[in-house]
């Protein structure tokens, strides 16, 4: 709920993160590491394929066909000893 108005909705995409190439910097222990993730697939969820079937028609793709790949970065700090 966003000002009481019903802010949800259905999930589009399934990111398959176990097939991503996970990359990391170089840092000394204990120190700031730059973490990457990429080559991410993402997926349609049967509810977007629903959607899209409804509005639109058969759609020309399969809940297994990857329709994008992306790409997250960031960096992870270890907790103060």
């Amino acid at each position: 709920m966003v000002n009481g108005v019903e802010a949800g909705h259905r999930s589009v995409f399934r990111c398959g993160l176990a097939e991503g190439l996970l990359t990391t910097g170089s840092a000394p222990v204990g120190q700031p590491l730059s973490v990457r993730l990429s080559e991410v697939p993402l997926r349609p969820t049967p509810e977007l394929l629903e959607v899209y079937a409804a509005t639109f028609g058969t759609p020309a793709f399969t809940a297994e066909t990857v329709l994008a790949h992306v790409t997250a970065e960031g960096v992870y700090t270890p907790p103060a000893s």
